[in-house]
């Protein structure tokens, strides 16, 4: 588990009972000020080729939307801004992040396992 990732399981434990996990996500994200989104409103498919399926399943990240140079990936961990950092690096282009519940999140990497997997062919 990351740092941040401890950080915020050790938060939830201290508020079980009195917030709930995607309530104590959404004050972590107000933090960050990372747009929100709705990832059942936003067709991934045609920007999938951008991020290799190792980097999206290892960061839990699927782009969003790709404008003036800058690729918009979302994320269920808004704290995790070094997957921003190291996406930059390994992509060569701007990175900017949102936040999407960890389920949203979770459904679009399984469409990612299926774009891989459909854009290798049969063997």
């Amino acid at each position: 588990m990351e740092p941040d990732e401890l950080i915020e399981e050790e938060m939830y434990k201290a508020l079980k009972g009195i917030i709930s996990r995607e309530e104590l996500r959404k004050l972590l994200k107000d933090k960050t000020v990372m747009q929100e989104v709705d990832l059942s409103q936003i067709d991934i498919n045609p920007l999938l080729h951008m991020i290799p399926e190792h980097v999206a399943l290892q960061y839990r990240i699927v782009p969003i939307a790709f404008e003036n140079e800058t690729l918009t990936v979302a994320m269920g961990d808004p704290q995790n801004v070094n997957a921003l950092d190291d996406l930059h690096w390994i992509l060569n282009v701007k990175i900017a992040g949102a936040v999407a519940s960890e389920e949203q999140i979770s459904s679009a990497l399984e469409t990612v396992k299926r774009f891989y997997k459909d854009a290798s062919g049969p063997i």
